[in-house]
Parts: C-alpha cells; structure tokens; sequence
C-alpha cells in the first residue's frame, strides 16, 4: 500500500499499518457492523510496499523464550536506528474485555493491584535483556520514545498519561490525567491511546476511546488547545469527526500531524501548529487517506517515514 501526498515541492510518505477485524487487547463497544473478532476472510495486518522498502516480518523475533515472559503486548518502538534494540509495552496476563469498564468508563478492576511484572520489556536482538515500570499500570496502551529519550506511557484503565526519563525510574517525570477518573475537560482523559512529541517538548495526546479529540500540550503538561469530536455515524465523517483516534504521527518538517483514525478507517492529517506563524491553524484539517480495498479494516496505526 503506497501512500503519498504532495505538499509544495516536497513529498512524503506516510505508511499507515492497518489490522483488520478487532484486537481483544482494544475491546470496543461500538463494533462497527458488529464484525466478529479476526474475521476469518481478512488477514490480520498488511504489509506495506513501495519501491524503496518492504515491511516484512523478521524470523525468530523476537525469542521464543522472550515471548514466554512477555503477555499481552499493545506496543513496541525501536531503540536504536538498526531497531535491534526495542521497547515493548505489554499487559502482562490482564484482559480488556466487555466486563472491564462500567457504563461510565469507569474501570472495575480498582481494587486489584496493579500488574506486578515490569510492563515496559527492553529487547537486544530479539531477545529480553530487561524489564522496567513494576507495580505502576492496569492497562497500559501506547507507548511513545522521544527524542530526549524520554518514554511515554498510555494506560486506558487509569485513564492517564505518564512520561518517564530516560533512566527509567519508578517516579515518572510527568502524570497527566486523575487516576481512575474519566473525563472530557481540560484536566481529564477518558482512555488515552497514544503521545507524539515535538522537538520543541511540545506534545500530542490522542484522547481516545471515548472523548475522540487531539490535545496539544506544552512542555509542563498545559493545555494549549484541543480538537476534534466523536461521530457515530457510518459513512463519510468530517475533518474534525473522530472514532477512536489510536495512533499518532508527527511530521515535523511539514508541521502536520497524522491520525490513525481507527474506526473511520482512515488516516486523517491536521495542521500541528508549531511553527510560530502556524499556531493560531493548529488542528486545521489538511488531508485525509482512505484504503482502496473492497473492505478495508480499522486503522490502528500510522508511522511517518521519511523519504
């Protein structure tokens, strides 16, 4: 699938990767078309080609004995540029299913402790070298690695966003969000999915499950300004109708930002803002990517590659 859209002499490339059917690690309620869980008739992802690259899958990675430490894994970033060195994110043995969250996205399991495993794997040539972030997350989403080195953690359950050193250590450098406590205002999250961050320290939370907006943040964690809003509705959704944004992809030198757009099953790119004579257009619509397949999937995720 080869994705390119022309700004002003530049191009650029945008490899969204797409699973079809639905993961049981992301339970939704609102199941479009009520599709079953990895509907026989579709593969499980699709591979990505143009004539510069190929996305294949790597033999052996990562370690088998590495996969028996590992549970459920939501996400996974490159540590190093050969991406021999890797973070994944995983939940261990929780589940997400339909009895995790009450009617008001209130998550059930607060009585439990926390997932008493290190959530967040680090993996050398393909197998586990070490295990960070014990006894912190329920169910951590997405995972995010800056260009400080900074990680970045998601958890739908605590309905929050983390932000750890590069070091590591128990006490995260930066909490967003009140734990366990869903919400739609400036201060509250309701199932984040995933973080972008700017070379600037600015970043972007995609606030996810049930608010379905972008938030801008500052280097501190203050709200700079926020868009998008959820649509039920099948058919063609507009710029700034959202379902289920579950991945994003900065793209600096175009100041945009990419949304996987899950349930719309589309990749959607807004104006980032962060050039100064940009700010006041941040979150301007400025293009959408639609498969041409006959019964394309949700789009979990977009990566931004550069040409």
């Amino acid at each position: 699938m080869r994705i390119v859209k022309y700004w002003p002499l530049v191009v650029i490339q945008i490899c969204s990767t797409i699973a079809y059917g639905y993961f049981h690690e992301d339970f939704n309620e609102n199941v479009i078309d009520n599709l079953p869980l990895f509907d026989s008739q579709y593969s499980q992802s699709f591979t990505a080609e143009t004539e510069e690259f190929l996305f294949a899958s790597r033999p052996n990675w990562p370690s088998q004995d590495a996969l028996k430490k590992l549970g459920r894994i939501t996400a996974a970033v490159p540590i190093d540029i050969e991406g021999s060195q890797v973070f994944v994110l995983h939940r261990a043995d929780r589940v997400w299913d339909p009895n995790t969250f009450d009617e008001n996205e209130v998550f059930h399991g607060q009585s439990e402790p926390p997932i008493n495993v290190g959530v967040l794997a680090k993996l050398n040539d393909s197998e586990l070298e070490a295990s960070y972030l014990k006894d912190q997350f329920y169910l951590p989403h997405g995972l995010t690695r800056d260009h400080e080195g900074n990680v970045w953690i998601t958890d739908v359950a605590m309905h929050q966003v983390y932000k750890y050193g590069p070091t590591l250590d128990d006490k995260p450098l930066l909490i967003l969000g009140e734990k366990f406590k869903p919400g739609n205002d400036s201060e509250h999250f309701c199932k984040p999915t995933h973080v972008a961050v700017a070379s600037s320290g600015d970043f972007f939370v995609s606030d996810g499950y049930c608010n379905s907006r972008i938030m801008k943040f500052n280097p501190d964690g203050k709200l700079i300004t926020q868009w998008g809003k959820p649509t039920y509705e099948h058919g063609s959704p507009g710029p700034d109708e959202l379902r289920v944004p579950h991945q994003l992809a900065l793209v600096e030198e175009q100041d945009a930002l990419c949304v996987a757009d899950r349930e719309n099953r589309r990749v959607v790119c807004y104006n980032a803002g962060l050039n100064s004579n940009s700010k006041d257009e941040t979150g301007k619509y400025l293009f959408e990517i639609r498969s041409q397949m006959q019964r394309p999937g949700p789009v979990y995720g977009v990566a931004y590659c550069p040409h």
